[in-house]
This record gives structure tokens, sequence and C-alpha cells, in this order.
């Protein structure tokens, strides 16, 4: 079982970060979704053990033509790994924005261009 909780819901709670620490602790998974919205102080990462952690769509989208972006993820990519957590985009809806992503090292994606949303019903 995987809790997704948006970065913007734990940045300053204290009692959310404590709780997401028994879950994390109980072998229930922890991801973080909606990464980089903000501008956080980062030692939440340490303290708290994500499986992973979903970047933000604003820095995904067009990051084929935005080098800034693609030095953040890269550079991203390397501080989450070396947290021995996993680097997920949203948004990916092209198979050029796949490859990029590919290249910048991030472990997976979701988005249109695998699939559109789909009912449980």
């Amino acid at each position: 079982c995987i809790f997704e909780i948006k970065e913007s819901t734990i940045l300053h709670d204290q009692v959310i970060q404590e709780r997401l620490q028994e879950l994390g602790q109980k072998s229930a998974g922890i991801a973080l979704e909606n990464f980089g919205a903000r501008q956080p102080d980062f030692s939440y990462l340490q303290k708290l053990k994500f499986r992973y952690i979903k970047v933000a769509s604003h820095y995904i989208h067009n990051i084929t033509d935005n080098r800034e972006n693609q030095f953040y993820i890269k550079t991203l990519v390397q501080m989450i790994h070396g947290l021995d957590t996993l680097v997920l985009a949203e948004m990916v809806e092209s198979e050029m924005t796949e490859k990029m992503i590919q290249k910048l090292g991030m472990d997976g994606a979701q988005g249109y261009f695998y699939g559109k949303p789909t009912s449980l019903l």
C-alpha cells in the first residue's frame, strides 16, 4: 500500500510529517506528489522515506525545449536518487518528452502518452 501526499500538504505540518514517518516504519509506502511546485526547505526529504516523488508537471511540460528545466530535473534526479528514492514525471504527453525524461534519469512517468484515465466502475 502506498499513500501519495501532495508536497504542499506536508511542508508546514509537523503532525502530518510524524504520521507519515509512522506509516513508513510500518512498511506502508509513502510517496510525494507535485514536488517542486514551491521552493521548500528540502530537509523533510531526509526525514521522511518516500518510495517516490512525482515532479510537478510545469517542469515536464515543454521539457524538450526548456534547457533550464532539463538542468533542474537532472540535478533533482541526482539529489533524490542519493536518498534512495525514485523520481517520476507527471504530464508526459509525447514520445519526445518520454525520451527526454529517460535521458535525464527519471525512473518512471504518467500521462496521456501512456493512456487516458479510466473509470474504476
